[in-house]
């Protein structure tokens, strides 16, 4: 789990307006993705974080569905 906690740090978080340009999709499209748990995220005061990581994952699976 440490391990996966520090790709995590090292790769860094994006913004939501980041994720939705990197996907082609709406912010509101990140948030419900983030409400239904399909995106992890942290609050950071009134920012939304989300891990580098994690988006790269999401766009994996929605490649391997091809």
């Amino acid at each position: 789990m440490a391990e996966n906690n520090n790709d995590i740090l090292r790769q860094g978080f994006l913004e939501v307006s980041q994720v939705a340009k990197r996907l082609g999709v709406s912010a509101s499209t990140i948030y419900r993705m983030i409400d239904e748990g399909l995106l992890p995220a942290i609050r950071i005061r009134k920012t939304i974080k989300i891990p580098t990581v994690a988006v790269n994952e999401c766009l994996q699976r929605q490649i391997e569905r091809l």
